[in-house]
């Protein structure tokens, strides 16, 4: 798995960057080369699937595959 907890704000390096930050609480399962990016925020007791591509806020309890998008379980 990869972080990237900081990100561009657009094209070439003088356009400047973003650093909100990745969170990951307790109790949570990340699959193989799962990519977190800056900003992910994933509450606890959940799945992320392998080789997913994560860049927003996911809730408690959730399985995240590929697309990226919350599936209640």
């Amino acid at each position: 798995m990869s972080f990237h907890p900081q990100n561009h704000l657009g094209p070439g390096k003088s356009s400047g960057t973003t650093q909100f930050g990745i969170s990951v609480r307790s109790n949570v399962w990340i699959g193989a080369k799962a990519t977190l990016l800056d900003g992910t925020y994933i509450d606890e007791h959940t799945t992320v699937g392998a080789c997913a591509l994560l860049n927003k806020r996911y809730s408690s309890g959730t399985v995240i595959g590929v697309p990226a998008k919350n599936v209640a379980i």
